[in-house]
């Protein structure tokens, strides 16, 4: 028996449901998927031809396949965190950028865009802690050369808290584990 990745399913599932996307986007592999709280819709990243960049909101039922929403972003994301209890979701700009933007999910409003500190730059992705107040998001301190991961306070409109040490050069994804 062959088995199958994560990725090559999300890659077969999203080349049905984005069948409906209309002509001009396009969702590559890099750009992240996150299910919504209501789990028949997806969220994603993605381009234009025009070189555009946005992020949209499509649902998975065949029958469903059309943008729900769609939403410019600021340049090229990668990752979408969505909030558990408030309708906010966030982009992750992709590598070598530096913005997150705030969106409302009902909307597709752009709520907010914060950069990181001068000497960082975002790796696309991030994750809320249990209480829905913080997110970490994983960042590269590019001068010297070492993995961070950023605190931004949910609850306090996205400010920067603090950050640590990744222990290790370009993090990536980061994970909740279920004991938070």
């Amino acid at each position: 028996m062959t088995g199958i990745s994560r990725r090559g399913l999300l890659r077969s599932f999203l080349g049905i449901s984005a069948a409906g996307l209309p002509f001009g986007s396009r969702i590559g592999h890099s750009d992240a998927l996150a299910i919504s709280k209501d789990t028949s819709t997806f969220l994603s990243c993605f381009g234009t031809d025009t070189g555009s960049f946005g992020t949209g909101s499509f649902g998975v039922a065949a029958f469903d396949r059309h943008l729900r929403f769609r939403a410019k972003t600021p340049g090229r994301g990668h990752g979408v965190v969505v909030h558990h209890e408030r309708p906010d979701f966030v982009v992750v700009a992709r590598r070598p950028d530096t913005w997150l933007a705030v969106f409302d999910r009902k909307t597709a409003a752009p709520l907010k865009t914060v950069q990181c500190p001068d000497n960082r730059h975002l790796l696309g992705h991030g994750v809320y802690d249990r209480t829905g107040s913080l997110l970490f998001v994983t960042e590269n301190d590019f001068e010297a050369g070492l993995g961070i991961v950023g605190i931004y306070n949910a609850r306090d409109g996205y400010r920067r808290e603090g950050e640590f040490a990744s222990h290790g050069g370009g993090p990536h994804e980061l994970v909740l584990v279920p004991r938070g």
